[in-house]
Formats: structure tokens, C-alpha cells, sequence
């Protein structure tokens, strides 16, 4: 099946996807990006499937997601039944006893009559007393307690380091594997997001940071600021927020990311029935669609594609929802496109405004004209994804110098990226060296009219200044 979806499919890859044939099928049926999950990786495992990746497709973007503090309850063998009004003893000491938790410092950090959920919040319990290591909790619901399961603190501040030990062993094996993105789990602030930027200073790799924690969610702006892009996941936002505010969350994330131009993922149970059922339930379908409609850029698969044993039918399903779905979205008029970025301008891009204006008129005459597609010649991205917050209905074709630069755009929706390492500064020969590519690749043809967005000095920065509208010879 070609891709001609505009909404990116990311594919978490796990021991249902590790064969090249249906790692192949993924890549046919719409994945443009590859995650990895660092919660169950290790380097040798980063690096083995990053060179997968790469050895079938030189498109396809690998994100790392690291595993961060996610708090888990020890190994205790086979699970226990637990009745609400029961105590239960958790311990931080790693010798005990008792249920031993993976985060060392919670009694410090935890206070009687706080809340703790176990299990995705399956397990609701109150801390009654804490002494020494141990926290005293009462049981608040009945259930089968399991082993390994995760530890969610609502409310708590955990003091713990922005990164732990594995976290920067998995850094270096990215880095040292050429993965393009690195999410970072439960960021919390800018000092979360600048742990990462140290150690991966002077590759091309690019922050997501998951908001999945209450405060992610009130840093967000400063958050979104200094990073590439945004995941919203649900799982854990779900456990440590009350569950009926993450719809609104998901609509104001989305809305924010698209107002500075910078791609954003929903994530976290879309397609869960399907890591046992070959078909969705109608609920799941509709959470992609209205993530299609509200504007996420990007959705993403976990244990669908890991370790369900209907990997290819799940991407199936979410290709079919977009390809329904998209056309019945409109072009939108998007007023509250930042004009003066500070992010960009951090980075040198003086004339991000002039870019933006561009963007906009070239948008708008792809919604009154009858252009077919619009060619942006770019170095880092940047004015592609300003366009594609218009939701214009023609793809976006943006040529980079390399397939790191072109790959980085497998997050943001509606663009198709490609690298022409040896393009010309001239301005015309570019022009011409672009079309004759795209013609001989089949995404434009003779007779076609195409409107080219390009910098008076091709790829210098954001320095874009010409909108040009041609008819394809």
C-alpha cells in the first residue's frame, strides 16, 4: 500500500515487529517513524534495531523513548489478592520484605494521606504512617495485586534526578547508533529538557518531551519553547490527572504545538484491543480520528506493534481511519501562527517572520487556486512546518541537503521530505534540479501547477523571501 496519508504513523517496535518483513510491511502501510522504548532496552538493543531500521529504509526516523522514573513494585512472585480496607507495606529498602519499590527516596518524599495508585491505577491506596523506608498504606479498592507493575504518586513532588543512570547509558547508545529523535519521559520543567540537551550537544538528534505528569502539564509553554516537538502521553497523564480533563488537555497541547509550528503526538492506547484482537473497537477508531481532526501531527502504536500479535492490522486500521478522515478536514485560516518566534530566533532565525508571511501566502493560494503541490526548498524544516499548520490540502514536498535534515520531518504532518546533498546555490539551476527530480520520482508531472517556496540565498537559514508559481514543463 502507498503512503498517501498525510498523518504520520509512529510504530513502537518490539518482538511482534523485529522480523525485516513485517518491520517492511510497517514501512508500506504508513510508518514513518520508528520508537524504540528504552523501558525494555537495553544499548545492544538500540543499536541492533536502529540498524535495522536504516537497512530498509533511509526515510524512516528512530525515535529513543527513555524510560525516565517510571516507579515500578518489585518482583514478588505470583500475584497477590488484595481487599479494600487491607494494609499493605511498601518498602524503598531493597532487601525487605515487604513490596518493594523502585524508587529509593519515596518515603522521603511522600507524606501521610497521600494517594498511590498501582497498576495504571487498578490499585487505589491511601499512606496511613511512614517509618524508616517503610510506608504504611491502606487499601482503598479490592484487586489482584501483580508483580512489576507501575507506581503513580499524584500530587507528590519526587525529587529525583533528571535523568537516571540508564537514561544517559541510553543517550550514548543513540547517539552512538544515529537514532533522530530522543523522548524524554515525564518531563517536568526546562531543566529536564536541558539534562538531555548537554549530552547530546553537537549531534542532530532533536528533544520530544512526553507530558505525562501535572507538572509537565503547568510548564508546558516553557517546555514546548525548548523543545522540537510534543508527545501527549495519555497513559500516565491518565493516572496522574483526573481522566476526564486529558480530552481538553489533548485539544489545548495540539492547538499550542500548532501555533509555533512544531509537530505533536498522540499517544498511548489507541489501538488497545489490538494487541489481542485483529480488529478495533469503534471507540479506538474514533480516538484516531478526532486526534486527526483536532490537528495531531502524528499517531503512535506501543504495545500494538511490540508485542500484539496484530502489528500489520493495527497500522492497517490507522492508515484507513486517515485516509477517510483527512480529506473531511478543512483549510484553516490560522491566525494565532506565532509571528515573532523566540525558539527560532533563538537559533539564529532573524527572519523567522518573513518566513511565516511566505507560508502564509503560499497556503492561501494553494486554498484559491488550482495548484496540485507545493516544493519548499529547506535546510532545517522550519517554513515546511509553518504550512503545513494551514492544513492545506496539497502535500508539501520539502528538499533538505541530507536525509538526517529530510528525516526529521517524518513527524510533521502533510510533508514529504527528500535530500539532494548536492543541490546548487544557484537559484534557477536549484529550481530546475528540483523539478527534474520530481518529475523522474512520479510526485509532479508535466502540466502540473506548483508553487515553490525558496530563500534569495537557497537553504541560508530561514532567509526565505520568494513564493513562485509555475507550470510544470
Amino acid at each position: 500500500m502507498e503512503n498517501k496519508i498525510k498523518t504520520k504513523i509512529i510504530c513502537t517496535i518490539g518482538p511482534s515487529t523485529w522480523d525485516p518483513n513485517v518491520l517492511q510491511e510497517l514501512i508500506n502501510n504508513g510508518m514513518t517513524v520508528a520508537r524504540i522504548n528504552a523501558s525494555f532496552a537495553d544499548a545492544d538493543e538500540i543499536k541492533r534495531v536502529t540498524k535495522l531500521i536504516r537497512s530498509l529504509s533511509d526515510k524512516v526516523a528512530v525515535m529513543l523513548d527513555l524510560k525516565g522514573h517510571k516507579i515500578r513494585i518489585s518482583d514478588f512472585g505470583e500475584p497477590k489478592e488484595v481487599k479494600a480496607g487491607d494494609e499493605l507495606i511498601l518498602d524503598t529498602d531493597p532487601h525487605t520484605e515487604h513490596i518493594g519499590v523502585s524508587y529509593e527516596n519515596l518515603h522521603k518524599d511522600i507524606s501521610v494521606g497521600a494517594k498511590i495508585l498501582i497498576d495504571d491505577g487498578k490499585i487505589h491506596l491511601t499512606v496511613t504512617k511512614i517509618e524508616g523506608t517503610k510506608i504504611y498504606t491502606r487499601v482503598l479498592n479490592s484487586g489482584l495485586l501483580k508483580r512489576l507493575k507501575t507506581l503513580n504518586v499524584p500530587g507528590t513532588y519526587l525529587s529525583f534526578d533528571p535523568l537516571t543512570e540508564k537514561d544517559k547509558q541510553d543517550i550514548q547508545a543513540g547517539i552512538e547508533a544515529g537514532v533522530d529523535f530522543i523522548a524524554g519521559s515525564f518531563v517536568r520543567d526546562v531543566n529536564d529538557v536541558n539534562a538531555i540537551k548537554e549530552r547530546i550537544m553537537g549531534t542532530n538528534i532533536e528533544i520530544i518531551a512526553k507530558i505525562e505528569d501535572p507538572l509537565g502539564v503547568k510548564n508546558f509553554d516553557s517546555i514546548l519553547e525548548n523543545v522540537y516537538g510534543i508527545m501527549i502521553a495519555r497513559g500516565d497523564l491518565g493516572v496522574e490527572l483526573p481522566y476526564e480533563e486529558i480530552p481538553f488537555l489533548q485539544k489545548e497541547f495540539i492547538k499550542k504545538c500548532r501555533s509555533v509550528g512544531k509537530p505533536v503526538i498522540v499517544a498511548t492506547h489507541m489501538l488497545e484491543s489490538m494487541t489481542a484482537n485483529p480488529a478495533p473497537t469503534r471507540a479506538e477508531v474514533n480516538d484516531v480520528a478526532n486526534a486527526i481532526f483536532d490537528g495531531a501531527d502524528a499517531i503512535m502504536t506501543s504495545a500494538e506493534t511490540s508485542t500484539g500479535q496484530y502489528p500489520i492490522e493495527a497500522i492497517r486500521v490507522m492508515h484507513k481511519v486517515a485516509s477517510f478522515i483527512e480529506p473531511h478536514t478543512k483549510y484553516e485560516e490560522y491566525h494565532t501562527i506565532n509571528d515573532k518566534i523566540s525558539y527560532y530566533n533563538q537559533k539564529n532565525f532573524d527572519d523567522a517572520d518573513r518566513a511565516i508571511t511566505i507560508a502564509k501566502a503560499g497556503a492561501q493560494a494553494c486554498e484559491t487556486m488550482n495548484i496540485q503541490s507545493i516544493i519548499v526548498f529547506s535546510k532545517t524544516g522550519f517554513t515546511a512546518r509553518i504550512l503545513r499548520q494551514f492544513n492545506i490540502k496539497q502535500p508539501i514536498y520539502a528538499f533538505t541537503l541530507s536525509e538526517d535534515w529530510a528525516r526529521k520531518l517524518a513527524l510533521s504532518k502533510g510533508i514529504y521530505a527528500y535530500a539532494i546533498p548536492s543541490l546548487s546555490q544557484n537559484r534557477d539551476e536549484a529550481i530546475q534540479q528540483v523539478i527534474n527530480h520530481a518529475k523522474s520520482i512520479g510526485i509532479i508531472q508535466s502540466g502540473d501547477l506548483i508553487a515553490i517556496v525558496i530563500g534569495s540565498q537557497v537553504f541560508a537559514g530561514v532567509n526565505t523571501s520568494t513564493l513562485d508559481l509555475l507550470r510544470v514543463a
